[in-house]
């Protein structure tokens, strides 16, 4: 079974705000969203376990776990991964499926 990698460009995302309690607030899994393009708008829910903090402050390493999709992909329970800019609030989303 092979697996392939799917990158998605950030359209728009959770504030830095949103981001610390998302990853402060683990025990009680609060969701976030990214709208990403993939041939049209869609909307990725995801619960954080990390974050690492990249070339700036304000680009931001993001793993954690899809928990849904608005368009029903099948993409819940798959490990992401999001290079994400907290003050353009663009970057690129990544998973395998």
């Amino acid at each position: 079974m092979s697996t392939e990698e799917y990158e998605y460009k950030i359209i728009n995302g959770p504030s830095k705000f949103d981001l610390m309690l998302a990853l402060f607030d683990i025990d009680k899994q609060r969701r976030i969203n990214f709208v990403v393009d993939n041939h049209g708008k869609n909307t990725i829910y995801c619960i954080i376990s990390g974050v690492t903090i990249g070339f700036d402050t304000e680009q931001w390493i993001i793993t954690g776990k899809i928990t849904s999709d608005r368009n029903g992909g099948g993409i819940a329970g798959r490990n992401f991964s999001a290079v994400y800019s907290t003050h353009t609030r663009k970057g690129t989303f990544s998973f395998n499926f």
